[in-house]
């Protein structure tokens, strides 16, 4: 637990800021989570409900995201520019509202390259293309995942704690999953000082 705990903090001390995003108050697979606000997010399916963490199965996604290095100017660039995305920044000079999650991808096998992305409303059949290069557009399948939530203001401290937290848990149920990346999710902007809500998440293996 405590090596576990310590590699994955020095995963997370990379990232240098506060991801934030409590447990799932929904498994209707048509009806937007509670922590999602007024905000599109990716749907899923409850799968089990489990005592520390969740295992969900998420549809489909689209996302728009840029690689990044290690360090907050960095992160704060590319953030930046996916910012801008949304703002019209791309090929159809479109506008469109904000979602969620945010997501910071750490590798497990280094912490130098990050990726970042967000989320595209599966309304948006088509999504402009992005002016900047270093943005590229991806579709994701169905994906199976373990998530543990937690509140509050997170630090790299208390994300290394629940992501190790889970591998523990995963690993003592005899459940797979892949550790060659760990995700952290952006859900409430820094303003919001109550009901903050943080995830992590590993991808689940089948047997």
């Amino acid at each position: 637990m405590e090596g576990r705990s310590a590699l994955y903090l020095g995963l997370l001390s990379v990232i240098g800021i506060a991801v934030t995003a409590q447990a799932s108050d929904v498994s209707d697979h048509n009806q937007r989570p509670v922590f999602c606000g007024d905000n599109d997010c990716p749907k899923y399916q409850l799968v089990k409900q489990y005592e520390g963490f969740e295992h969900r199965k998420y549809d489909a996604t689209q996302w728009i995201s840029t690689s990044v290095l290690a360090g907050k100017q960095s992160i704060n660039i590319g953030f930046w520019n996916i910012f801008q995305y949304f703002n019209g920044s791309n090929s159809a000079g479109l506008k469109m509202k904000p979602t969620v999650p945010l997501v910071i991808m750490v590798p497990g096998n280094q912490t130098v390259n990050l990726t970042m992305s967000a989320f595209l409303s599966e309304s948006l059949k088509n999504p402009p293309k992005p002016l900047k290069s270093t943005l590229s557009l991806h579709k994701y399948p169905e994906a199976s995942l373990y998530v543990r939530s937690f509140g509050g203001f997170a630090s790299k401290e208390d994300f290394a704690t629940h992501i190790s937290a889970l591998a523990e848990e995963l690993t003592t149920l005899d459940l797979p999953f892949d550790d060659s990346f760990v995700a952290c999710n952006i859900y409430d902007p820094p303003e919001k000082r109550s009901d903050r809500h943080n995830e992590v998440w590993l991808l689940a293996i089948k047997k």
